[in-house]
């Protein structure tokens, strides 16, 4: 059973097979890209790597996410794992890609995604849990809230 919120959503939050989910996916790409993608100001046109998520949720190194109303995704999260170079039986899941359209931040919708993700990434023996937050959109003191510390800083150009 899917909880009922009082907006009238129906959210499910669930690990996907990439190919059973793609097409939802990419139907948000350039919104997301909007709000969080440095280059799309720029004019750049978001071209993720398809084939590179196929090649490491293969591997067992990916998975997705969704949070779906009624069937239809509104939200996605991409993970990848892999072991600490300095710490070589550790696992760590890195979190680069989140995203809840807009009207499905409403109370609580945005916090059960990031905790349906954490224990997702715990399941899978990864009680490291990083998190990648854009400065266009800086989200970070809801995972602050959720007892995460600021840990690195990484800068770039375009």
């Amino acid at each position: 059973m899917r909880p009922t919120y009082p907006w009238g959503f129906e959210m499910e939050f669930k690990v996907e097979n990439w190919e059973d989910c793609s097409d939802g996916i990419k139907s948000l790409f350039n919104e997301h890209w909007e709000e969080v993608g440095h280059g799309a100001a720029k004019g750049k046109e978001v071209n993720p790597d398809y084939d590179g998520y196929k090649s490491l949720r293969q591997k067992g190194m990916l998975i997705v996410i969704t949070a779906r109303d009624k069937g239809k995704i509104v939200g996605y999260s991409i993970a990848v794992f892999s072991y600490q170079m300095s710490h070589k039986t550790t696992i760590r899941a890195y979190v680069p890609i989140v995203f809840l359209k807009r009207e499905f931040r409403k109370g609580f919708i945005g916090y059960k995604f990031l905790k349906a993700i954490e224990s997702f990434c715990c399941e899978r023996s990864s009680k490291n849990v990083e998190w990648s937050v854009s400065t266009k959109n800086d989200w970070s003191p809801l995972l602050e809230r959720m007892g995460y510390k600021l840990m690195t800083k990484n800068y770039g150009r375009e």
